[in-house]
């Protein structure tokens, strides 16, 4: 372990008793990525999501059972200005996907449902894919081939992998493995998966700047969830 990861586990060990008095007791928290009635190749692989029906449902499951609760009430309650509500529960949405307004936000809106969206950086206005996205996209063009094609991808993408690879499971595992340390071997990827990556952003998949600012008007807290969803 090197001298700067023991000091930072060292920080960590230090910081577990405090804790039980960091965290919001009681405090139900429920998370989302995207609502979609459609497939959406640039997520499908990556995470399950409900459709409007399922995320209406579990809007009105949530008011049934807890007391919803915004950002705001929870900062406060952990500055200790403010206890929170019994039962309390929170929903938000991580990446600033485009389905967070055009599907989440109406349904939201309906059930007077607060929400925090925690938005990647340099997503917004569809500025770059993600690695993630791209990965999920190649994924998809994958599960596209013929079997009879299988062999040939493999051979095309092995390059790009550094990998030998011979089936359709060993390329999905290859793929999968890639992180935000491998974009390089993404963008290579991404050409041997037949994968546009400019015509995937011109489909919008992320927020932009006025639905992001739309979003703050409606009541809504817009978060960062860093500039490119690295792993930290």
């Amino acid at each position: 372990m090197s001298q700067a990861s023991s000091s930072l586990f060292q920080r960590v060990l230090t910081a577990l008793p405090e804790l039980p008095a960091r965290v919001p007791h009681g405090l139900h928290a429920f998370f989302y990525h995207t609502v979609s009635d459609r497939p959406l190749a640039h997520a499908r692989h990556l995470f399950a999501y409900k459709s409007s029906a399922q995320f209406e449902r579990d809007l009105v499951w949530l008011k049934q059972r807890f007391t919803l609760v915004g950002h705001a009430e929870i900062v406060r309650h952990l500055r200790g200005e403010a206890p929170l509500p019994a039962n309390a529960a929170s929903v938000s949405f991580d990446d600033g996907l485009a389905e967070c307004f055009d599907v989440a936000r109406p349904l939201l809106q309906k059930h007077g449902v607060p929400c925090a969206f925690f938005v990647v950086r340099d997503l917004v206005d569809n500025a770059r894919l993600m690695h993630k996205s791209a990965v999920s996209l190649c994924l998809d063009a994958l599960e596209a081939t013929r079997d009879d094609g299988v062999a040939e991808l493999a051979a095309r993408a092995g390059d790009a992998l550094g990998a030998r690879l011979d089936s359709r499971a060993a390329l999905a595992a290859a793929l999968r493995a890639l992180t935000i340390r491998d974009e390089d071997r993404v963008r290579a990827a991404c050409k041997a998966f037949g994968v546009d990556e400019a015509e995937a952003l011109r489909a919008r998949p992320y927020l932009t700047s006025e639905q992001i600012r739309q979003l703050a008007r409606d009541g809504f807290t817009i978060g960062g969830h860093t500039t490119r969803h690295a792993e930290l």
